[in-house]
């Protein structure tokens, strides 16, 4: 039999919308896609197809959030997809199929645009079709997927009569708090989008309570080359028992005493599973942190559980004074606390190398089936193509979380690790090279410390590059690697690679 050959996905340009090219830009009121979705499965020509899956599926709005395009990963061998879109005022489900958007509908690539309408539900259901030039037929079942555009949409003023930009003193008031923003939607509880105009500076003057209300703060606009800059006053911390996203922010928090940037709630409401307050996600994506000086994340001594903690395509300047439990990422002093998932990709992180210990730890009696988990389920810890500089002080390990070795899935690939604390990142990420039952994904990593290659291969167990990656101006925040290997296998943060 003859095996069929695939390549990934070339990086998708535009949309099409029900056939026809329509120009697409990324919005945050939508979670994205990877424009380098890569095929996954192996088939033969004869083999059936199978159909996406359901847990790739991905949707992002337009600029103008009129329009929105769905995505799935391409299935090895499938040429062409037959398409169905329902949308519906009421809850889509067993008595509710919704009406009809687009009806057997043939698409060539992995992903079809159509009309968003706002507080509306939708259903799409994909299946591969046959592909007759290999003779594979087409899948015999539709994967189907489910979401909806509730949210409450809001462009923060920076007028004088709004507080003059600055985004605490606009939530005082009445016409402002989150409150009468839900009061206006009909009473419906749903993500609060806060919209921060571009080239404009605002100001937080005091601590910021979400309480239990989900809240994405983000840039009006998709130029990432004018992002709105929020300058952080002394008390000023976002404070939340909920999910919260920051996305294509500046945020400078020279003038912050002892405030971690993000407070989870020392009070927190609502049910508790195994004891736990489960939040669903922290996300910080496209976010500039300048002069940061206190921790990036506490969890305020309660029992909470992350579901997922998310850095994508960050910068952080951090110049650390004072930080919670000895982290730049605390989840330890609740009981059990910790996250499920944690991971930095696509990311920059430099600091002033003092004070922090761990860059992450969490309650050394955190556990998945703790949290509420199956204990047959799996913590995951993901780093991908980072810059680690000066983090963390002499004596610094990276991670600790003992509780988790036996149940965690890491992947470690292509970050560049120098000076960071006592320089033995893989063994503590381990969390002390402990690694139990649990896997390990490692590849082109480089550990530099003090001039020389730090040997972690008792630890990482690929090829390690062991060369000086060489930074062009880390004191100046160039971080572009002048050493041939990393310059050759494209590690580190993929944004200091030059283009040739």
């Amino acid at each position: 039999m003859k095996k069929i050959h695939v390549m990934a996905w070339p990086k998708l340009c535009s949309m099409l919308l029900l056939g026809a090219s329509a120009m697409f830009m990324a919005s945050c009121a939508q979670d994205g896609f990877d424009n380098n979705e890569a095929f996954y499965g192996t088939i033969t020509s004869g083999d059936q197809l199978v159909s996406p899956d359901g847990g790739t599926f991905k949707v992002k709005s337009s600029a103008d959030r009129s329009t929105q395009t769905i995505s799935w990963s391409a299935v090895t061998g499938a040429l062409d997809y037959k398409v169905w879109v329902y949308k519906s005022d009421a809850k889509i489900d067993d008595t509710n199929p919704g009406e009809v958007m687009v009806s057997d509908s043939l698409v060539h690539n992995p992903y079809v645009a159509v009309p968003r309408v706002k507080n509306t539900y939708y259903r799409i259901e994909v299946m591969s079709a046959e592909n007759k030039a290999e003779n594979n037929p087409g899948a015999d079942t539709k994967t189907e997927y489910k979401w909806d555009t509730f949210m409450i949409e809001i462009t923060v003023s920076n007028a004088a009569e709004d507080g003059g930009g600055d985004f605490y003193k606009y939530l005082q008031m009445p016409a402002h708090t989150i409150a009468k923003a839900i009061a206006d939607n009909g009473g419906k509880e749903c993500p609060v989008y806060f919209y921060f105009k571009p080239d404009v500076e605002y100001t937080i003057s005091d601590e910021i309570d979400f309480e239990g209300h989900e809240v994405i703060l983000c840039s009006e606009s998709e130029d990432t080359n004018k992002i709105p800059v929020i300058k952080l006053e002394a008390k000023a911390t976002f404070k939340t028992y909920a999910s919260l996203q920051l996305k294509n922010l500046e945020i400078n928090g020279a003038d912050v005493v002892k405030k971690a940037l993000i407070t989870l709630h020392d009070a927190p409401q609502g049910e508790q599973i195994k004891s736990h307050y489960h939040i669903e996600s922290i996300i910080l994506d496209g976010v500039k942190l300048t002069d940061i000086t206190g921790s990036i994340l506490t969890d305020s001594k309660q029992p909470y559980c992350v579901v997922k903690m998310s850095i994508n395509n960050c910068i952080f300047k951090l110049e650390t004074e004072a930080v919670t439990n000895e982290s730049l990422i605390d989840m330890y002093s609740g009981s059990q606390s910790g996250m499920k998932d944690f991971e930095v990709i696509n990311s920059t992180i430099y600091g002033n190398g003092d004070n922090a210990k761990y860059f992450l730890r969490y309650n050394n009696s955190a556990r998945i089936d703790r949290y509420g988990f199956d204990s047959s389920d799996h913590t995951t810890m993901t780093y991908k193509n980072n810059t680690f500089y000066n983090l963390l002080n002499s004596e610094g390990q990276w991670g600790n979380y003992s509780g988790i070795q036996n149940s965690t899935i890491y992947v470690v690939t292509n970050n560049i690790w120098v000076n960071c604390g006592a320089g033995e990142s893989a063994r503590r990420l381990l969390s002390g090279g402990r690694i139990g039952s649990s896997e390990a994904t490692w590849l082109n990593n480089t550990y530099w410390h003090k001039g020389a290659a730090k040997d972690q291969s008792q630890y990482d167990t690929s090829e390690a590059l062991t060369t000086d990656p060489n930074f062009k101006n880390p004191a100046g925040g160039d971080f572009t690697p002048q050493g041939s290997d990393q310059l050759t296998k494209k590690t580190g943060d993929p944004r200091w690679i030059p283009a040739n």
